[in-house]
């Protein structure tokens, strides 16, 4: 492989869109996340709400997929899958999860970790809301250019 293409740093981009502190960041996370989300929506990006799930086999194999949130409340995320597929056997399996939002336009991303139930006993898995006590809300850091 030549030099060129194991050189990356011409991909990284100068973040200004602002950042998140202690002083502007909501108290509870869900509530940073519901204000962020409805900006999100407000922007009119293309599927605002697409989020990664990363699962793992019961012996650690990890895996991630884009998935579309259909739902969310105090108690949780909601999201569909085929307990047959791949993801649902993972789940079923191994519970613990991980969600990541990422709205590049908005330099943002959301990072949730969890465990995943059966929602209403179908489809939808719902991300319990006690692991937004562990939530991450991130907003992409201000590097200068080189």
């Amino acid at each position: 492989m030549s030099e060129n293409k194991n050189n990356l740093h011409h991909f990284r981009q100068d973040y200004r869109a602002g950042s998140l502190d202690k002083t502007t960041a909501q108290k509870n996370p869900f509530d940073q996340f519901v204000l962020w989300f409805d900006e999100v929506v407000a922007s009119e990006i293309k599927e605002a709400n697409a989020m990664i799930v990363a699962t793992s086999t019961p012996t650690g194999v990890p895996s991630a997929r884009t998935v579309l949130l259909k739902g969310y409340s105090p108690e949780g995320f909601i999201f569909y899958t085929n307990y047959d597929s791949r993801k649902g056997k993972e789940l079923l399996e191994n519970p613990n999860v991980a969600i990541l939002f990422y709205w590049d336009i908005l330099e943002r991303q959301i990072r949730i970790e969890g465990k995943a139930k059966k929602y209403r006993h179908s489809y939808p898995i719902l991300i319990s809301i006690n692991a937004l006590r562990e939530a991450k809300l991130v907003r992409l850091p201000r590097l200068k250019a080189k």
